[in-house]
């Protein structure tokens, strides 16, 4: 009595996927996946069929299409059978019967080999019959070229002295698909009158008060250049670029908060990206625009920097403002800020003296907290601090200066 029907798994016509050529005069072979079919097969029979339809006396594992059935669809039918069981038929996926093309040419890349120009690939019309269409891939020094699949290619940098080949690959039914390459060409050059930029000129450092008008420039050779500005605080660190800074010369108006900034001039073309050495930016603060909280600055021979907002509050019945200040020394010094540097809270039409108090030491940094007593808090809102910075230098130079940071808002 069987046992009920064989489950068969895959078959395939060896080395083919759905839809591939089958060459006429190369043997096709069927694969049917013996393990995985359920249970255990015990004997495999074949039978060939054209465009669904049996080729006579084409039982075997092995199958060689002939000329005569060019352009038909190839397929073969495996059946299963074990003693016991009914036996299972299936059908593989068809492949076309196809042929070479008779005659190809190589294709010929045509265009500017220079950065930026377009090359394109002209495939001379002799291929024998015609493709229906073309596949195209661009190589440089023998490496394929990403996304380089289309007729033309916009060459990069990348490609900047490298020599270039396309292969394109015929397509029509019922023929072998065909692959043809170009010759090399010449080393891909950069576009005429460019080469890799030169920097000729820096932008100057400047030290300057407040509200001063200045200007940075750069200058370098190459050809085609473009211009970007960029800048950098001492705060971040992190070179960004300035919007709408594409110009040889950097125009402002000095201002607190760009103070201990850095200007850098970034010059490009297809050769290449080049900077100039950056120049640094002291702006001296006035009473008017202030140093806001947070902002590095610079006194005679320390950097400050508010570590907190200024804050208000009452002793008994005492109205006070407050605020952290880190003081370093700059590179070489060795003075003591709590004797040379003294802080006022200046007000419109008054002032009052404000005392530091340090509170911890980092660094070589000293953490002050300051305050002053005020007349109410409501006056306190139209101060500002002043600090001033009487320091002597190593070599005995004294240049007393005063600089403002916002108070209470």
């Amino acid at each position: 009595m069987r046992k009920g029907y064989l489950r068969p798994a895959d078959v395939e016509i060896a080395g083919l996927k759905p839809g591939d050529r089958a060459k006429i005069g190369t043997t096709l072979r069927a694969k049917p996946m013996s393990r995985s079919w359920t249970p255990n097969v015990w004997k495999f029979t074949y039978q060939w069929r054209l465009d669904g339809k049996k080729i006579s006396g084409a039982t075997g594992q092995k199958y060689t299409p002939k000329k005569w059935q060019h352009n038909k669809k190839i397929s073969v039918t495996i059946r299963g059978a074990k003693p016991g069981y009914y036996g299972k038929k299936v059908t593989t996926d068809w492949a076309r019967v196809s042929k070479p093309f008779s005659s190809t040419s190589r294709p010929v890349i045509k265009g500017s080999l220079r950065v930026g120009e377009t090359v394109r690939a002209k495939v001379v019309e002799d291929w024998k019959p015609t493709a229906w269409a073309y596949k195209y891939q661009w190589f440089a020094d023998g490496e394929p070229i990403a996304g380089a699949t289309s007729k033309r290619y916009t060459l990069t940098k990348a490609e900047h002295g490298t020599r270039l080949k396309v292969k394109v690959t015929g397509k029509r039914q019922a023929y072998l698909l065909t692959s043809r390459s170009s010759r090399w060409t010449s080393a891909v050059r950069w576009p005429d009158g460019v080469s890799t930029p030169r920097i000729t000129g820096n932008p100057n450092d400047r030290y300057v008060l407040s509200g001063t008008k200045i200007w940075f420039t750069g200058s370098a050779t190459g050809g085609e250049l473009t211009y970007q500005w960029q800048r950098r605080t001492a705060e971040t660190g992190i070179w960004k670029n300035m919007k709408g800074r594409t110009s040889r010369t950097l125009a402002m108006t000095a201002k607190s908060f760009r103070t201990l900034d850095e200007y850098r001039l970034r010059v490009r073309n297809a050769a290449g990206t080049k900077y100039t050495r950056p120049a640094t930016l002291w702006v001296d603060s006035l009473e008017s625009d202030p140093y806001y909280t947070g902002k590095i600055f610079v006194g005679s021979w320390y950097l400050f920097q508010a570590a907190s907002k200024t804050s208000d509050f009452t002793v008994g019945d005492t109205p006070y403002v407050g605020t952290e200040l880190w003081i370093c020394p700059l590179s070489g010094y060795t003075g003591n800020p709590a004797t040379e540097v003294s802080f006022q809270y200046v007000g419109s039409g008054w002032s009052t003296t404000a005392f530091g108090y340090s509170m911890e030491t980092e660094g070589g940094c000293e953490l002050f907290w300051v305050e002053a007593s005020v007349s109410s808090h409501t006056a306190a809102r139209d101060g500002v601090w002043q600090v001033y910075d009487d320091s002597r230098g190593p070599d005995g130079s004294y240049a007393p200066i005063t600089q403002w940071m916002k108070g209470l808002q």
